[in-house]
Protein backbone atom coordinates (compact mmCIF):
# COMPACT_ATOMS: atom_id res chain seq x y z
CA UNK A 1 0.00 0.00 0.00
CA UNK A 2 3.12 2.45 0.77
CA UNK A 3 4.02 2.08 -2.85
CA UNK A 4 1.04 2.70 -4.38
CA UNK A 5 0.75 5.91 -2.26
CA UNK A 6 4.29 7.08 -3.12
CA UNK A 7 3.71 6.24 -6.49
CA UNK A 8 0.50 8.38 -7.08
CA UNK A 9 2.51 11.32 -4.95
CA UNK A 10 1.36 10.75 -1.23
CA UNK A 11 3.12 10.14 2.01
CA UNK A 12 2.48 7.18 3.84
CA UNK A 13 3.58 6.53 7.15
CA UNK A 14 4.46 3.74 8.71
CA UNK A 15 4.52 3.43 12.60
CA UNK A 16 7.49 1.34 13.12
CA UNK A 17 11.03 0.08 10.98
CA UNK A 18 10.67 -2.89 8.59
CA UNK A 19 14.39 -3.19 9.83
CA UNK A 20 13.91 -2.84 13.61
CA UNK A 21 15.38 -6.17 14.28
CA UNK A 22 18.92 -4.61 12.79
CA UNK A 23 19.18 -2.09 15.37
CA UNK A 24 16.95 -4.04 17.80
CA UNK A 25 18.98 -7.29 17.91
CA UNK A 26 22.40 -5.06 17.61
CA UNK A 27 21.26 -3.07 20.86
CA UNK A 28 20.60 -6.14 22.73
CA UNK A 29 22.70 -8.57 21.92
CA UNK A 30 22.88 -9.57 25.60
CA UNK A 31 19.49 -10.83 25.63
CA UNK A 32 20.05 -13.83 23.03
CA UNK A 33 17.49 -12.84 20.10
CA UNK A 34 18.63 -13.95 16.89
CA UNK A 35 22.20 -14.04 15.91
CA UNK A 36 23.24 -10.57 14.22
CA UNK A 37 24.94 -11.95 11.38
CA UNK A 38 22.08 -13.65 10.03
CA UNK A 39 19.65 -10.70 10.35
CA UNK A 40 22.41 -8.69 8.50
CA UNK A 41 22.54 -11.61 5.71
CA UNK A 42 18.52 -11.83 5.87
CA UNK A 43 18.60 -7.84 4.95
CA UNK A 44 21.12 -7.96 2.65
CA UNK A 45 19.19 -10.86 0.69
CA UNK A 46 16.11 -9.14 0.91
CA UNK A 47 17.20 -6.21 -0.65
CA UNK A 48 19.10 -7.61 -3.91
CA UNK A 49 16.00 -9.31 -4.22
CA UNK A 50 14.02 -6.04 -3.86
CA UNK A 51 11.60 -8.17 -1.31
CA UNK A 52 12.29 -5.39 0.68
CA UNK A 53 13.63 -1.47 1.21
CA UNK A 54 14.42 1.11 3.24
CA UNK A 55 12.09 3.90 3.77
CA UNK A 56 12.08 7.22 1.60
CA UNK A 57 12.70 8.98 5.14
CA UNK A 58 12.62 8.05 8.94
CA UNK A 59 11.21 10.10 11.18
CA UNK A 60 12.36 9.62 14.96
CA UNK A 61 9.94 10.97 17.38
CA UNK A 62 11.68 11.74 20.80
CA UNK A 63 10.86 12.94 24.34
CA UNK A 64 12.60 13.74 27.46
CA UNK A 65 13.01 11.08 29.85
CA UNK A 66 11.25 12.88 32.54
CA UNK A 67 7.94 13.11 30.60
CA UNK A 68 8.31 9.44 29.10
CA UNK A 69 7.90 8.58 32.67
CA UNK A 70 4.99 10.89 33.24
CA UNK A 71 2.96 9.41 30.13
CA UNK A 72 4.07 5.77 31.53
CA UNK A 73 2.89 6.89 35.08
CA UNK A 74 -0.32 8.49 34.02
CA UNK A 75 -1.56 5.62 31.52
CA UNK A 76 -3.25 2.73 33.96
CA UNK A 77 -4.04 1.03 31.31
CA UNK A 78 -0.71 -0.90 30.28
CA UNK A 79 1.58 -2.44 32.12
CA UNK A 80 4.70 -1.32 30.26
CA UNK A 81 6.68 -4.17 31.79
CA UNK A 82 9.62 -3.54 29.29
CA UNK A 83 9.61 -0.02 30.21
CA UNK A 84 13.27 0.27 31.41
CA UNK A 85 14.73 -2.03 28.95
CA UNK A 86 13.53 0.47 26.63
CA UNK A 87 14.83 3.31 28.00
CA UNK A 88 18.55 1.47 26.96
CA UNK A 89 18.24 1.51 23.46
CA UNK A 90 17.06 5.57 23.28
CA UNK A 91 20.98 6.49 22.96
CA UNK A 92 22.46 3.54 20.77
CA UNK A 93 19.22 3.95 18.58
CA UNK A 94 19.20 7.92 17.82
CA UNK A 95 23.14 6.70 16.96
CA UNK A 96 22.08 4.57 15.14
CA UNK A 97 19.89 6.58 13.30
CA UNK A 98 22.01 9.43 13.17
CA UNK A 99 24.82 7.46 11.59
CA UNK A 100 22.45 6.92 8.02
CA UNK A 101 22.61 10.78 7.63
CA UNK A 102 26.25 10.47 7.05
CA UNK A 103 25.96 8.59 3.52
CA UNK A 104 22.89 10.33 2.96
CA UNK A 105 22.01 13.48 4.42
CA UNK A 106 18.50 13.91 5.49
CA UNK A 107 17.53 10.35 5.51
CA UNK A 108 16.84 10.50 9.05
CA UNK A 109 15.32 13.52 11.14
CA UNK A 110 15.01 13.25 15.01
CA UNK A 111 11.68 15.23 16.18
CA UNK A 112 10.05 15.94 19.53
CA UNK A 113 6.68 14.48 20.15
CA UNK A 114 4.71 16.81 22.01
CA UNK A 115 2.72 18.65 19.16
CA UNK A 116 0.76 15.60 17.16
CA UNK A 117 -0.41 19.17 14.58
CA UNK A 118 2.85 20.38 14.44
CA UNK A 119 4.74 16.53 13.52
CA UNK A 120 2.25 16.04 11.10
CA UNK A 121 2.72 19.61 9.08
CA UNK A 122 6.58 18.94 9.82
CA UNK A 123 6.34 15.27 8.19
CA UNK A 124 3.98 16.52 5.60
CA UNK A 125 6.56 19.08 4.21
CA UNK A 126 10.20 17.62 4.77
CA UNK A 127 12.19 17.35 1.92
CA UNK A 128 12.91 13.85 1.38
CA UNK A 129 16.21 12.32 0.21
CA UNK A 130 16.21 10.80 -3.89
CA UNK A 131 16.86 7.97 -4.48
CA UNK A 132 19.80 6.10 -2.96
CA UNK A 133 21.58 3.08 -3.21
CA UNK A 134 19.77 0.31 -0.79
CA UNK A 135 22.96 -1.92 -0.16
CA UNK A 136 24.83 0.98 0.49
CA UNK A 137 22.78 2.04 2.86
CA UNK A 138 22.90 -1.50 4.80
CA UNK A 139 26.50 -1.85 4.44
CA UNK A 140 26.83 1.37 6.21
CA UNK A 141 24.75 0.42 9.00
CA UNK A 142 26.40 -2.61 9.26
CA UNK A 143 29.73 -0.81 9.53
CA UNK A 144 28.68 1.18 12.05
CA UNK A 145 27.12 -1.82 14.22
CA UNK A 146 30.02 -3.37 14.43
CA UNK A 147 32.07 -0.42 15.68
Amino acid sequence: MAKQISAAGGIAVLDGDPFQPLWYNWIFSDLGFQDINSVIDFYAIALKDQKIKFPDKYFILTIAENELRNRKNKDTSRSRSNFELHLKLIRPQLAYFASMNEIYDGIAEVMIANDPIQLANSIYSSKYPSDYDQLQLLKKQVDFINT
